[in-house]
């Protein structure tokens, strides 16, 4: 999309160089990555979208 549109997005988004999409299988190894540099699985989780999970619980309604 930032390819694409650039118009769509602030100049934050390529203040240190082009954005460069990885495929997403590339982040089936991201883990086992960042565990073997030393993450602990909790923060190993945060990054693979536990934050997100976080504030959504928090923030939107639940659904009954």
């Amino acid at each position: 999309m930032l390819a694409t549109s650039p118009e769509l997005y602030d100049a934050s988004y390529t203040a240190w160089g082009p954005v460069e999409w990885m495929p997403p299988e590339t982040l089936l190894g991201l883990g086992a990555a960042l565990g073997a540099r030393g993450w602990t699985t909790t923060d190993v989780a945060a990054v693979l979208g536990g934050n997100f999970r976080r504030v959504a619980l928090e923030s939107w309604e639940a659904q009954t």
